[in-house]
Parts: C-alpha cells; sequence; structure tokens
C-alpha cells in the first residue's frame, strides 16, 4: 500500500498513508514506513519542525521497483479476470 501511493502520487505525507491504510492500525503503518525507510526503498524529508512531519518519496533504489509492481499487478488483475473471482 505505501509503495502503490508512492509511486501513484509520488509523494506523500504520513497522514495519507493512514488514510489509506483501511484496517491497518497506525502503528502498523509506521513500522514499515521505517522498514522501507531504513531498507533505502523510501526517504523522508522533514517540513515541519514542531511537531515534527515528514514527506516520503520514492529512492532511485526504490524507483526500480517500477517494473516488478507492474508486473505483479498485470498479473494480478490477470487472474482476477480468469476466476472471475476478487481475491
Amino acid at each position: 500500500m505505501i509503495l502503490r501511493e508512492l509511486f501513484l502520487d509520488g509523494s506523500c505525507r504520513f497522514k495519507d498513508f493512514e488514510s489509506l491504510s483501511r484496517g491497518f492500525s497506525k502503528n502498523t503503518v509506521s513500522k514499515r514506513l521505517k522498514a522501507l525507510v531504513d531498507d533505502g526503498f523510501v526517504e523522508m524529508e522533514s517540513y515541519e519542525s514542531r511537531p515534527p512531519r515528514y514527506i516520503y518519496r520514492l529512492t532511485e533504489r526504490g524507483q526500480k521497483l517500477g517494473t516488478i509492481m507492474d508486473a505483479m499487478f498485470t498479473w494480478g488483475n490477470a487472474e482476477i479476470k480468469d476466476s472471475g473471482k476478487r481475491r
């Protein structure tokens, strides 16, 4: 969900992810976002110091996932269409 939004929008704030999380806790979204930052797929830039707030963007490494994400999206759509079911 985080990567998808960054590919679609280019950059997002935490509240953007939070509003799209659909059942994930704020803590879960925060942990997954931190892992993506720690692994070098996403970068964060401060836009407000009190309270600290950040905007998130894909790094060059993260952008390289685009081909894989597109392939997964194409495969998923074909599977839904072929089976007639949503998974």
